[in-house]
């Protein structure tokens, strides 16, 4: 049985308009041919803290974007599939996200 982790230090925003939603699973898995030329830190996240176990990819953050809102992000990367969890909080309150998280099917 395979452990790790492993904390994501900074966001990026990524310039010229770069769908990320759309295209976050080819990303994710092609970070290694990235040009970070175009990359800035972002100082809106908290980092996100990630563990490994049998070759998936676990973990997320929570980031207070100011004393009344809360964005909240989890993500589960596998060889098959990218699940994402992200909602957004004003005042205790959602007011964006789902209750169950997205899945991108790799094909």
């Amino acid at each position: 049985m395979s452990s790790k982790s492993w904390t994501s230090n900074t966001r990026v925003e990524f310039g010229r308009g770069f769908e990320l939603r759309q295209r976050k699973f080819e990303i994710i898995h092609s970070m290694k041919n990235a040009d970070y030329t175009e990359l800035k830190k972002s100082e809106k996240f908290t980092p996100a803290l990630y563990h490994e176990k049998d070759g998936i990819w676990e973990g997320g953050s929570t980031s207070q974007f100011s004393p009344v809102m809360t964005f909240k992000l989890w993500e589960k990367f596998s060889d098959s599939c990218l699940e994402v969890s992200e909602s957004m909080e004003v005042n205790g309150k959602k007011t964006f996200g789902y209750d169950e998280p997205i899945i991108y099917k790799r094909v």
